[in-house]
């Protein structure tokens, strides 16, 4: 039982290659493992947190507000708050939800490219 295989790329790995899961429901005794070996794991991740931002920025209109940068290139966006202390959470760290979770936060940001959020930073 030193081996398992993963779900993904159906390769038989050591235990060691698979991510340990953590819930109030598995017994601190138990070696719970994920399904996918943590290669798999992280391409995964990867894949659904860029399908989430895209769907969060077309949501958005999908251009900057500050320039009117058009782009398919999802990853130069940011969601500026623009009242700071409204802020429930931040996208960087709720990548497991769906967008129906993000909508009420997205509502609280304006879209805009890595530059214009900066300059609004720094002003």
């Amino acid at each position: 039982m030193n081996n398992k295989v993963c779900n993904m790329c159906k390769t038989e790995q050591p235990r060691e290659n698979f991510y340990k899961l953590k819930s109030k429901n598995y017994k601190s005794e138990w070696d719970c493992r994920d399904s996918c070996c943590k290669k798999c794991r992280s391409i995964f991740t990867t894949k659904k947190r860029q399908e989430l931002k895209e769907k969060a920025v077309k949501y958005k209109g999908g251009k900057c507000f500050d320039c009117n940068l058009e782009t398919s290139h999802h990853c130069v966006y940011d969601f500026h708050h623009l009242d700071p202390s409204k802020k429930d959470f931040s996208f960087s760290s709720s990548y497991s939800k769906s967008l129906k979770h993000w909508v009420p936060e997205l509502d609280k940001c304006i879209l805009l490219c890595a530059n214009c959020h900066r300059i609004r930073h720094y002003s």
